[in-house]
Parts: C-alpha cells; sequence; structure tokens
C-alpha cells in the first residue's frame, strides 16, 4: 500500500523531532523534491493551457520560456508571478511556486504584493492584476 503524500507542515515536525541529520533527511532521500517546470506542467494541464498560450499571455520571450519548461532555468520572482497570474492560481498555488522558483512568497503588509494578492483570490487574470498594479501605482507585471 502507498504512503499517503506527507504534508510540508508534518515532514517539518519529523525533522525537527530527529535525532540526527540523517535521520532529518531520510524523506528527501526517498522522494523526489517537486520542481518548478514539473509543477508548471501540471498546473498547465489541470488548466488546459498550453505552452503557447501561457507565452501570448505572460509576455515572456518564446525560447526563455521553453528554458523554464524543460527546467533549465528558474524564473525570477516577477516572471512567476506572471505565470501564476495567467493560470490564475491560489494564493497558496501561487506562494508554492514562488518557494519552488527561489523567490519570496507574497507578504500582504508589502503594496504590491497586497494587490497581486487581492488579484489571485478574485481570479482576475494577469491583464487585470497588471491593470490593478498600475493603477495602485505600483511596478507592473509587464509594460
Amino acid at each position: 500500500m502507498a504512503e499517503k503524500p506527507i504534508t510540508t507542515s508534518r515532514l517539518l515536525v519529523r525533522i525537527k523531532r530527529s535525532g540526527t541529520f540523517r535521520e532529518a533527511v531520510t524523506w528527501h532521500d526517498d522522494n523526489d523534491t517537486p520542481r518548478f517546470h514539473q509543477e508548471l506542467y501540471a498546473h498547465m494541464n489541470r488548466r488546459e493551457m498550453d505552452a503557447s498560450e501561457l507565452i501570448r499571455l505572460t509576455r515572456i520571450d518564446r525560447s526563455y520560456f521553453y528554458h523554464i519548461l524543460s527546467g533549465k532555468k528558474l524564473p525570477r520572482r516577477n516572471m512567476t508571478l506572471r505565470i501564476c497570474c495567467a493560470l490564475r492560481l491560489s494564493v497558496r498555488e501561487t506562494n508554492h511556486m514562488l518557494q519552488l522558483s527561489d523567490a519570496a512568497a507574497l507578504y500582504a503588509k508589502n503594496r504590491r504584493d497586497a494587490v497581486l494578492i487581492y488579484g489571485l483570490e478574485k481570479k482576475v487574470g494577469i491583464v487585470e492584476a497588471n491593470n490593478m498594479l498600475l493603477e495602485a501605482g505600483e511596478d507592473p507585471l509587464f509594460v
């Protein structure tokens, strides 16, 4: 019988309770760590969005996007946010994608992030989110 996937919080508890560092990383030895491009594919499939549509919506250079999709490159924070808004991900999903791209999570006390959190919660899409940022006087996702 396959083991149920472990939540991050349960894994954190397991790590904290470990007697040795080897015991702390046992889960990691037996499981693949999620990667940005793998999660991106999963979100694209769930939303039935192909690469060309995502490239069009995000205005990401085609070549660069395929480097991201192949796992050769990790997008920077703003690029990750563009992808997440285009896919209309939740705040939780967006923060997970930001984590996988080695970027800071959305922070409610940051004005720009607050606009993006609002847009993600309302599922407004990338163009609307960008317009809200411009209206708020914040740096846009793209120009």
